[in-house]
């Protein structure tokens, strides 16, 4: 406590201020953070069906899927992909890692 005391001490009056006025700043921002939240999930209770048909509409775009009946068996088709995708990005994870260590340590031998 005697540490943080003195640290403010020595920031002077300027400092101090700046400090205050720095975290005030922080807290409206925060603030309207939440705010903005709230009135977004506010906008999805209100209008979750219209928010419903954008987001299939937006995934019959991105999967050029023309029917609404071709929805559900396109998404059956990229959740094994995307599993099958993460897979692979963990197994070149590791790989790399295993790399990189080995690397590491030949470069410590010497």
């Amino acid at each position: 406590m005697v540490q943080f005391i003195k640290y403010w001490w020595a920031q002077g009056y300027e400092g101090i201020m700046a400090q205050v006025a720095d975290m005030v700043e922080r807290e409206q921002g925060r603030s309207q953070a939440e705010e903005t939240a709230e009135a977004a999930e506010g906008l999805v209770h209100a209008n979750a069906e219209a928010l419903l048909r954008r987001i299939v509409a937006h995934f019959q775009h991105l999967f050029a899927v023309d029917a609404l009946e071709g929805v559900l068996p396109a998404m059956n088709q990229v959740t094994p992909l995307s599993a099958v995708l993460l897979w692979s990005v963990c197994c070149c994870m590791d790989r790399l890692t295993s790399c990189l260590l080995r690397v590491s340590l030949s470069a410590n031998h010497w």
